[in-house]
This record gives structure tokens, C-alpha cells and sequence, in this order.
């Protein structure tokens, strides 16, 4: 009689990752083989998924992340320490990432991002010459830093204090966001969001679309 391992680890992703084609053409090979499912199915698959984590005892910890209860991530989650990058929620106990290898990133002073060279012998070239392979980079400003709290408090927490934004960063959110705000109106009309006087919530239903809402503060997304 074989014998059944159990898996149980202490933190999970339910994340679907889309690379372009232009930097990843072998994922064309996926569509012709197979029918990948569409953003309905998705969601489904999500949600399916999410019941079975959170009736294992999982929490739900942002946006796509679950972690068990005595986790640092979703302890961090209780004090609002948690952070979130590309590669997912930390405790928020190091929040700086060093890059090494191909095409990988970096973010260093919470305002430096930059992103290595993505062709293996280029990046090989560059570290004979005793040169930094980097491809490209971004300092951020401002206003970059701005959203990105208003977007990591919306994606990790469901929801962002209007007086909060405005201690860390001395504005007058309403007005510093008032286009943005406005743009929410469809999603209150559908229940994705609630607005009060100083809180943006995600509601329960909105939670699975927090994504979007996201997208809404995201200044290099057209609107």
C-alpha cells in the first residue's frame, strides 16, 4: 500500500504570472498544445482554491497570498508591518532586494530600481569587464512613492486611510487624488469598493478584484 504525503507549507501563492511574448516566446508553445483558461476560469480556479486553503486554516494574507496563522507574514499582517514586492508578502523585516543572475531586479533605498541584462552572455561580458549588468533602471519621485504605499496598503490590507497618506506624506489625499477617486464610482456602483470619509474599503466580493482597483492609483498605466 503506497504511502500518501501530505503537503502543508507555511505560505502560498495563488498568483497567475503573464510574461510578454517578446521575452518569453516559448509560452506561444502553451497556446498551441492547449487551451489556457480564460480570466473567468481564472477566477473560478481562484476561487476554488481559496476555499480549500482557508478551510485548511490558512489566512488570506493580501491580495493572492495565504499563510498560516503562526507565519511571520501573517503576524506582520495583525501589526501592519507586512510587505509586498514582485516576489510576493515578507514580514516586512527586510524590504531591500538584491538582484543576481539574468534579467533579475533590485531595489535598493526603497527608491532605486533596476533590472539586469537579460542575455546570458552580455551579463557574463559585463562582469569580465568589472561592470554593473544593468539594463536598465528607475529612480522613483514622489509622487512613484506616493501610489506605491496607496497601492501596497489597497493590495495587502484592502483598503488605505486617507489621513494616514497624508501624515507620511503631507498632502490632502482627496485633493491629491481627486480624479482617482472619482474613477471609483463604477466600482462602488458594482460593490467592489466602499468610500467613507477617510477609508477606501475592498469588500469581500471587491477582494477578488483588487487588481483593478489598483490600477485605478497606477500612474504608468494608462487611464
Amino acid at each position: 500500500m503506497e504511502s500518501v504525503v501530505e503537503m502543508s507549507p507555511d505560505r502560498v501563492c495563488l498568483n497567475y504570472l503573464h510574461i510578454s511574448n517578446n521575452f518569453a516566446p516559448h509560452q506561444k508553445l502553451l497556446e498551441k498544445n492547449s487551451e489556457l483558461p480564460n480570466l473567468l476560469e481564472r477566477k473560478s480556479l481562484f476561487h476554488v482554491a481559496q476555499e480549500v486553503l482557508l478551510n485548511g486554516g490558512y489566512l488570506r494574507t493580501g491580495y493572492d497570498h495565504f499563510a498560516k496563522p503562526n507565519d511571520g507574514v501573517a503576524l506582520s499582517m495583525e501589526k501592519k508591518t507586512m510587505a509586498w514586492n514582485a516576489l510576493g508578502y515578507t514580514p516586512g523585516e527586510c524590504t531591500e532586494v538584491l538582484g543576481l543572475g539574468v534579467h533579475s531586479y533590485s531595489n535598493l533605498n526603497g527608491i532605486n530600481y533596476s533590472q539586469n541584462i537579460f542575455e546570458e552572455l552580455e551579463y557574463s561580458k559585463a562582469l569580465k569587464n568589472k561592470k554593473f549588468p544593468i539594463f536598465r533602471g528607475y529612480q522613483l519621485k514622489k509622487d512613484d512613492i506616493i501610489r506605491r504605499d496607496v497601492i501596497n496598503s489597497l493590495r495587502s490590507y484592502f483598503n488605505v486611510n486617507f489621513c494616514e497618506i497624508e501624515q507620511k506624506h503631507k498632502i490632502d489625499f482627496k485633493k491629491y487624488f481627486k480624479n482617482e477617486i472619482q474613477r471609483l464610482y463604477p466600482f462602488m456602483d458594482d460593490g467592489i469598493v466602499t468610500l467613507s470619509e477617510d477609508i477606501i474599503a475592498i469588500t469581500e466580493l471587491g477582494k477578488e478584484f483588487t487588481d483593478r482597483v489598483c490600477q485605478n492609483f497606477d500612474s504608468f498605466i494608462e487611464q
